[in-house]
């Protein structure tokens, strides 16, 4: 990851692009950022997602680009974590103000 902190402020409407360029599959989990966060959508290889409820993860199966645009609907520290990779340092949080 290029950042493993983010500071973000409520009611602000954000775009969080994750891309994977390696051979490993992947999920970006941030269940609780996920759960306090409105979903405009979500964009992979120009194909748009308009979700209803929040999600559970972000999965990479092959390389490419996932965008994921919200808005931050409540304050608090949400941590973010690879799915099978937070003991190796694949962690980090979003802080929301």
């Amino acid at each position: 990851m290029s950042q493993k902190d983010f500071e973000l402020e409520t009611g602000k409407s954000y775009r969080l692009k994750l891309t994977r360029v390696g051979f490993k599959e992947y999920g970006f989990m941030a269940p609780e950022l996920f759960h306090d966060i409105w979903i405009r959508q979500i964009v992979i290889n120009g194909l748009e997602v308009h979700p209803m409820g929040s999600l559970y993860k972000l999965e990479f199966d092959d390389e490419g680009t996932i965008e994921l645009q919200f808005v931050t609907i409540r304050p608090g520290s949400f941590e973010w974590y690879i799915e099978g990779l937070k003991d190796k340092g694949m962690t980090g949080k979003f802080v929301v103000k």
